[in-house]
């Protein structure tokens, strides 16, 4: 059964194909508040002092396979999972191979980067029994340099095509690494090319989260507020990003 949405209200990408013709409106959740779940704002301004940590990621529109979403000529399904340690909200592998299973979308491979170290026993206890023998572990910090060894989007450019569907997700605690990350995405149309669905926890200052949630997250590093935020995520979603705020 279709879902009807209006078009003055939610946020949407016009897809076209090679002769510029329109093809459908592809709805994507509205940046607003304090860019997360609705209700967080909510709970926050009616009692700051005592306000739940909502990491539900159901206002999020992740792309369907079933509705037209994602090209089928596109041939392989990535996952760059940059800050893949457990948090506040469980394994991210374990959110991103269901939600994307259940619209019809499995990952090829999976690649995940994760500066804390961890036994390797351990790490990989965590993960998904079905994603063993497709993911690769880089227990490193993401080097943001555009040809250092350890920059996710080097080798992004290396192992996708862009007919490629690749979901890239940025939070790794470390707002100068991944403010440099997103700039390289934005200034290098060979990188968002390649990128269709982009997740980031974007930490700045002069947010409710810096002082009831991220606390030592937001570092010295930024000048960026949520203002700039905002201008971010829209420049992203110009590129033709699905760019939806983290949690």
């Amino acid at each position: 059964m279709a879902v009807t949405w209006d078009t003055n209200v939610i946020s949407h990408h016009n897809f076209t194909n090679v002769c510029s013709t329109h093809v459908s409106l592809v709805p994507i959740e509205p940046l607003v508040g304090f860019l997360r779940h609705p209700s967080f704002q909510l709970r926050y301004c009616t009692n700051p002092n005592n306000w739940e940590f909502i990491t539900n990621k159901d206002y999020m529109f992740t792309s369907w396979a079933f509705e037209g979403h994602v090209n089928h000529l596109q041939q392989r399904f990535f996952l760059f999972d940059l800050g893949s340690g457990p948090g506040p909200g469980g394994s991210g592998q374990h959110w991103f191979t269901k939600v994307y299973r259940d619209r019809g979308i499995v990952f090829d491979r999976i690649l995940a980067w994760e500066a804390k170290v961890h036994k390797p026993e351990l790490f990989w206890d965590t993960l998904p029994i079905e994603v063993h023998d497709i993911f690769s572990f880089y227990n490193v910090a993401v080097d943001p340099r555009p040809l250092a060894r350890d920059n996710p989007l080097r080798i992004l450019r290396s192992l996708a095509k862009p007919h490629d569907f690749v979901v890239f997700k940025i939070d790794i605690d470390n707002s100068e690494v991944e403010e440099s990350l997103v700039n390289q995405i934005l200034s290098d149309s060979t990188l968002s090319m390649r990128i269709d669905e982009l997740y980031w926890e974007h930490h700045v200052s002069m947010s409710p989260m810096q002082y009831k949630g991220w606390g030592v997250h937001v570092d010295r590093h930024t000048n960026q507020t949520l203002a700039a935020s905002y201008g971010l995520f829209i420049e992203l979603r110009k590129r033709g990003i699905r760019a939806h705020s983290w949690v």
